[in-house]
């Protein structure tokens, strides 16, 4: 939009020059030419056609918004359909390289807050690529914003506003679902073999504050625990992320301690698909939770897929 607004400083100026002295009769006649001028300025502005984007939950938003043709490179994290398998990964979206953004030719960077190294992303900065710094979602209106802005940027606003009210009517859907009284809740990933439980400010929290479960730490990020620590916590319900969603059985098989917990003795130990924690509150995430809850409404039985 800089650009474009600067193509019609130049009239401006010159019929500013043109009426000066002439008297305030001829005001309103530069309002109407200048107002008549920005319109057709701003039309010449570029549409992107060629959008890298290096965060799974901004992907899957332009993906969502009809714009995967735009797409010319993605982060490994990303999920693409199988037929753009062949589209470039660039790599972990922390550890960007400046010569592989800058060979895809991009004239639209789409990246997440934690998006870097800054050195990386500084020579497209120089080379005036446009770039969009998005913060991670934490709640349905975190996720509406980013929407805005992607639609924004790809000039694509009815798509926007589409893809708005879909969301809007399955976080109304969510809602319906939610219990009325908010269980305490743990969600926990396994990494390198140790069980990590999401605090506060994480994706595994917003993922809770969805489902109208109440997180039964207070801590920030994530954290260790054995699963002497989380029998302690004693949840009502737990959540266990796993791209593979193994049954509550086979988690409980695997950590027989948490056989003892109110969520085992409930039968709430539930699988959550891990890619829906990864950028924070996304559609993906949207969709785990209608699943979630649709099946703790239905039988208060929470089983694999």
């Amino acid at each position: 939009m800089l650009k474009a607004a600067s193509a019609f400083v130049v009239p401006r100026l010159a019929f500013t020059r043109v009426l000066k002295g002439r008297g305030s009769a001829f005001a309103p006649l530069l309002s109407v030419i200048v107002a008549a001028l920005v319109p057709l300025a701003a039309s010449g502005a570029k549409t992107p056609e060629r959008v890298i984007s290096t965060d799974a939950a901004i992907t899957e938003i332009v993906i969502a918004l009809g714009a995967l043709d735009r797409l010319v490179g993605v982060d490994d994290t990303s999920e693409i359909p199988v037929e753009q398998s062949s589209l470039p990964r660039l790599g972990y979206h922390r550890a960007l390289s400046a010569e592989g953004l800058l060979s895809l030719d991009p004239d639209q960077l789409l990246v997440s807050e934690h998006a870097g190294p800054t050195r990386a992303l500084a020579p497209l900065e120089a080379a005036s690529v446009p770039l969009l710094r998005l913060p991670s979602a934490h709640d349905v209106a975190g996720l509406k914003s980013n929407v805005r802005s992607i639609a924004a940027a790809l000039a694509i606003p009815k798509e926007g506003e589409s893809l708005l009210g879909q969301i809007d009517t399955r976080a109304a859907l969510i809602n319906t679902y939610a219990p009325r009284i908010a269980p305490r809740a743990v969600l926990l990933r396994e990494s390198n073999g140790e069980l990590r439980v999401a605090g506060q400010g994480s994706a595994g929290n917003a993922l809770l504050v969805l489902l109208g479960a109440e997180n039964v730490v207070d801590y920030r990020g994530y954290r260790t625990f054995t699963a002497e620590g989380l029998l302690a916590l004693n949840p009502e319900v737990l959540l266990i992320a796993d791209e593979t969603l193994p049954s509550g059985a086979q988690w409980l098989s695997r950590y027989p301690l948490l056989r003892y917990s109110q969520a085992a003795e409930a039968q709430a130990v539930i699988s959550v698909d891990s890619r829906a924690l990864v950028g924070g509150l996304s559609l993906t995430a949207l969709s785990e939770a209608e699943r979630i809850l649709k099946l703790m409404s239905g039988t208060q039985k929470v089983v694999g897929p």
